[in-house]
Parts: C-alpha cells; sequence; structure tokens
C-alpha cells in the first residue's frame, strides 16, 4: 500500500519544499504511473474474484 501512495507524496513534497514547477511532462508522467497503480489493483481484483 506505501508504495501506491509514494509517487503522490513525492511530487507534493517537490512542489512544497523545492519550489518544483509542474510541467507538462511531468503531470502525464503522474498521470501514468497512477493510471498503472489503478489498472494493477484492477487486475488484483479480478484475479481474486476467479479463483
Amino acid at each position: 500500500m506505501l508504495a501506491t501512495i509514494e509517487p503522490i507524496v513525492s511530487a507534493i513534497v517537490g512542489l512544497i519544499f523545492f519550489q518544483e514547477v509542474f510541467d507538462l511532462t511531468k503531470i502525464l508522467g503522474m498521470i501514468c504511473i497512477i493510471s498503472a497503480i489503478i489498472i494493477l489493483n484492477l487486475n488484483l481484483v479480478k484475479a481474486k474474484s476467479i479463483n
């Protein structure tokens, strides 16, 4: 569970403490990571329901 929250927390920490600027590539990367986490979790739910 901690690994799924880590990318979001690191982005927030970078924004708050290091004043990082979010450009289009960083936002698209974050969307890709979050989408992959959601897809993997959906596949786990389907696998559990089959068994």
